[in-house]
């Protein structure tokens, strides 16, 4: 049983980002207050992290400097449920974003050291567009904290719906914002105001489309090798 859970990693991880699609957006909408909100949330985050180390290979160096990078990362998103501090919150930010980003890293290298299409391959290459989201989501919400007027909001219809910090890395606004500015989908109903806000979403923009094309290419290049090797 285990043996198939670690042939599958990817997959887990990837089960452990869509989950958090389906919980944030929820755990809003049910009014637990913020209290239970970042709460379940920071749980739901935390879950994620450990996928994410798990997903690598365990006789690399890449799980260990994981960790290491996850240790502190843990420990600012555990604090933020008790205090949501201005300089606490950026310094989990500043962690988490660290992570995903070493993370993404190692995930697209695993890929491009692939040298056959597998179904592994194919699950690591979105988890890889999942955490490149969330990673943007960690840097949008760091610009909000920064500066409340770098972004306008719809009218809330309830107070907080439509911020970017609920006192956790994962926010529904942040992550819908991040999707739907890397897919160039483009809504207008979130829309950047600041300097830093439009440059940033114009180059998540350029990276989300760029991913798309080499991480095509690569899998019809390797496709292609395989078919005329066969």
């Amino acid at each position: 049983m285990l043996d198939v859970v670690l042939r599958n990693r990817f997959l887990v991880l990837l089960a452990a980002l869509v989950l958090i699609f389906l919980v944030a957006p929820f755990v809003e909408i049910l009014r637990l207050g913020p209290f239970l909100t970042r709460l379940l949330l920071t749980g739901v985050f935390i879950g994620l992290l450990l996928s994410a180390v798990f997903a690598l290979d365990p006789s690399r160096r890449s799980r260990r400097v994981a960790l290491c990078l996850l240790a502190p990362a843990l420990i600012f998103e555990a604090t933020t449920i008790w205090s949501t501090s201005k300089y606490l919150v950026l310094t989990e930010y500043f962690f988490s974003a660290l992570f995903l980003a070493y993370m993404i890293v190692m995930i697209l290298k695993v890929i491009f050291e692939q040298k056959y299409v597998t179904a592994n391959m194919i699950y690591a290459a979105l988890c890889a567009y999942f955490l490149l989201g969330m990673f943007w989501s960690a840097i949008y919400s760091t610009i909000w904290v920064l500066d409340e007027s770098a972004f306008r909001h719809p009218p809330a219809t309830e107070p907080g719906v439509t911020q970017f910090l609920v006192g956790t890395t994962i926010s529904a606004v942040s992550l819908y914002y991040s999707f739907v500015t890397m897919t160039t989908l483009g809504y207008g109903d979130v829309v950047p105001l600041s300097s830093a806000a439009r440059s940033l979403s114009s180059l998540q923009a350029v990276v989300g489309q760029l991913y798309l094309a080499v991480l095509v290419a690569r899998l019809v290049g390797l496709h292609i090798a395989h078919a005329r090797r066969d």
